[in-house]
């Protein structure tokens, strides 16, 4: 297929020390979806440094491909995924130092969820719901490794204050978020009763509002509970572009992309690694 040479981009006129037109080539070579298990699992902050620079220019490199109207869900959706494996890289780092510019892992966890979304909208919006759900499965995992960080920073009381708020959310429909998920999380009483509505966040959210106004103690909680409500609502995203693949792949007999996606959409938040190395295989099934 022919494409038009992309044009230097004008805002970001380099992607590193290579211009525009020469990131095609520098992606298939050494970013692409077919090389990204190649990259070593440098479990340090440095290395993990090293791999959240290589999504900084990603990200740039993928607007540069949009600027010059080429097709960047890929390149955008590689960044998300390194920004991703970059947190949890960090996270597992015990001895993370942070100097000058570098990323906190809560900070690139953020920034891979956000990324993680815009991938999965547009993806949405050219109807590739395989691909959606996968990159809103990013999404979830995201942000569930950003609550689960905000939950070790609770004391008790203020969890046993989360836990009476959620009491009183309405019963509500079947959970929205991935049964895997739930079951491992740390105070898996109060992360069950969120799971049992999908309402039952957004509840808990308005009812902590107030509280969290008169008590600013309060205000993590609040914080965990809108990025609780994010991971839910990526994870029901998810399983529903899983549910539309799965009808369209049923009459094609394409089980084996069935099968491939599920997995990614079922697998828990806990291993991220493992994770992304699920979501290249998927994402080679998918091409």
């Amino acid at each position: 297929r022919n494409q038009p040479k992309p044009e230097i981009c004008k805002q970001n006129s380099k992607f590193g020390d290579l211009h525009c037109t020469s990131m095609k080539i520098d992606l298939e070579n050494r970013a692409g979806i077919e090389n990204f298990s190649s990259i070593t699992m440098d479990r340090s902050s440095q290395g993990a440094h090293v791999i959240l620079q290589e999504a900084e220019k990603l990200r740039t490199y993928a607007e540069c491909l949009k600027k010059a109207k080429f097709d960047y869900k890929e390149a955008n959706f590689i960044a998300a995924l390194k920004y991703l494996l970059g947190a949890s890289l960090l996270e597992m780092d015990n001895t993370e130092k942070v100097e000058g510019e570098k990323m906190r892992h809560v900070e690139a966890y953020h920034t891979a969820a956000k990324l993680s979304e815009s991938c999965a909208s547009q993806y949405e919006m050219s109807q590739e719901m395989a691909a959606a759900a996968l990159a809103y499965k990013c999404m979830e995992v995201a942000c569930m490794r950003v609550a689960y960080d905000k939950s070790l920073g609770q004391q008790s009381g203020e969890w046993n204050e989360l836990q009476n708020i959620v009491q009183m959310t309405p019963p509500g429909e079947s959970p929205s978020s991935s049964a895997s998920d739930v079951d491992s999380f740390n105070h898996q009483g109060v992360i069950d009763k969120f799971a049992k509505t999908k309402r039952g966040l957004s509840h808990a959210a308005r009812n902590l509002l107030p509280v969290a106004q008169s008590q600013p103690n309060i205000k993590p909680l609040l914080d965990f509970t809108e990025t609780m409500n994010l991971a839910m609502e990526a994870s029901a995203k998810s399983q529903n572009a899983f549910r539309a693949i799965a009808v369209t792949s049923e009459e094609s007999q394409d089980e084996e992309l069935v099968s491939a996606i599920k997995k990614v959409v079922d697998f828990s938040f806990h291993d991220v690694e493992a994770l992304i190395r699920m979501i290249q295989l998927a994402m080679k099934v998918l091409s």
